[in-house]
């Protein structure tokens, strides 16, 4: 092992002074329990060197799942943006569904997150679909004739 720090080290440690035991009991005539007692606690150092490892390698991946998945919500989030664009600042979760990867119930938390977040707000069409609308999509002609503040 390169590595001597952490359980990497505590392992090796104690291999290396359990080897040094039976070499030393072998000569003195310790016998077959030392050597048992040896085995036993280089086996349980070792499975708990590996659940620590497995512990720290599975918090690690979380960690790069949770990255992505707030990348894909940026760049998800622009692609929405672009199609309410498109529609006037009107938008529903099969709009964005049908041109995306996002399945329908994807679609649907993403917008329903840009609502919570003040971006949208919501309204029921006469048949009961969810629209939702960017308020701050102007077009041209709204953004020509602002005010002045």
């Amino acid at each position: 092992m390169s590595n001597r720090s952490g359980w990497g080290g505590c392992f090796t440690w104690l291999l290396i002074l359990g080897l040094l035991q039976i070499v030393a009991e072998w000569f003195t005539g310790g016998g077959w329990k030392i050597i048992l007692l040896f085995t036993i606690i280089v086996g349980v150092a070792w499975i708990i060197y590996n659940v620590a490892k497995n512990k720290h390698e599975m918090k690690l991946r979380e960690k790069d799942l949770e990255q992505q998945k707030h990348i894909k919500f940026e760049e998800m989030e622009r692609t929405v943006l672009k199609i309410a664009v498109q529609n006037e600042g009107y938008v529903t979760a099969v709009d964005i569904a049908m041109t995306t990867n996002l399945t329908l119930d994807e679609a649907g938390e993403l917008l329903d997150q840009l609502k919570r977040k003040g971006y949208a707000t919501l309204r029921v069409a006469e048949n009961g679909s969810f629209v939702y609308h960017f308020d701050s999509i102007l077009n041209q002609k709204q953004k020509k004739e602002a005010e002045r503040v």
